[in-house]
C-alpha cells in the first residue's frame, strides 16, 4: 500500500513539473519566434551579412593651401584635408543651396591650470562660392581655436551641455573670424589626455 502511495506521489510530482514546464517552454518558443519575426520586419539588414564599411581614401583630397593676411601676403602653408567635391556631402543651406565642408588639421592645446592636453578634430561648413575667403582664414581660425582651448577649464566642457556650449562658442568665433563666410563649426572628435 505504501508502495502505491509512493508511486502516486512520484507520478504527481512528475506531472506537476511537466505541467509547469510545458507552458514556459511554449511561451519561450513563441516569444523567440515572434521577436525574431518583428526584428526582421523592423531591421531587415540585420539578417543580411554585410562587409564593414571602411573609410574610402579616394573620398579625401589632401593638398597644400596658402594662407594670406588681409594685404594679400602669404603667411604660411598648411595641409588641408578636404572632402572631394564629387563626394562632398551636400548640406542644404537656408535657401536650399549646397554647402561645402573642409576638415581642419587637429588642434592640440594645454588646458588652463593643469598638465592635461586637449586634441580637437573639427571641420567647417561654408558656401562653395566663399571657398577662397574661407581658405585664407583657416590658419587664423586654427590659432584662435588653440588660444580658446588653452583658456578652458576642464569643468566647463564636461557633459553634453559643456560640449554643446563649446561647439556654439567655436562656431560663433569661426563666423566672426571669417566675416560670416563660415556657416558652422563641427566638432568631429575631442580628446582630453
Amino acid at each position: 500500500m505504501r508502495r502505491m502511495v509512493d508511486d502516486r506521489a512520484k507520478e504527481r510530482a512528475a506531472n506537476g513539473i511537466m505541467r509547469s514546464f510545458a507552458p514556459i517552454l511554449v511561451l519561450t518558443i513563441l516569444g523567440a519566434g515572434g521577436g525574431g519575426y518583428l526584428g526582421a520586419m523592423v531591421i531587415p539588414s540585420f539578417f543580411v551579412a554585410q562587409a564593414p564599411k571602411e573609410d574610402d581614401p579616394a573620398q579625401h583630397v589632401s593638398r597644400q593651401s596658402a594662407f594670406t593676411d588681409s594685404d594679400g601676403r602669404e603667411k604660411g602653408r598648411a595641409d588641408v584635408k578636404e572632402i572631394a567635391q564629387d563626394r562632398a556631402p551636400r548640406l542644404p543651406g537656408p535657401a536650399g543651396e549646397p554647402l561645402s565642408v573642409i576638415e581642419l588639421p587637429a588642434v592640440i592645446a594645454n588646458v588652463s591650470g593643469s598638465k592635461r592636453l586637449i586634441r580637437l578634430q573639427s571641420a567647417v561648413v561654408f558656401n562653395p562660392q566663399d571657398r577662397k575667403g574661407v581658405e585664407t582664414q583657416l590658419a587664423a581660425l586654427r590659432s584662435d581655436v588653440a588660444a580658446f582651448l588653452a583658456t578652458l577649464a576642464l569643468s566647463s566642457i564636461e557633459g553634453a551641455d559643456g560640449l554643446r556650449r563649446l561647439q556654439e562658442e567655436l562656431s560663433e568665433r569661426a563666423k566672426t573670424r571669417s566675416e560670416g563666410r563660415i556657416r558652422d563649426f563641427i566638432i568631429e572628435a575631442l580628446v582630453v589626455q
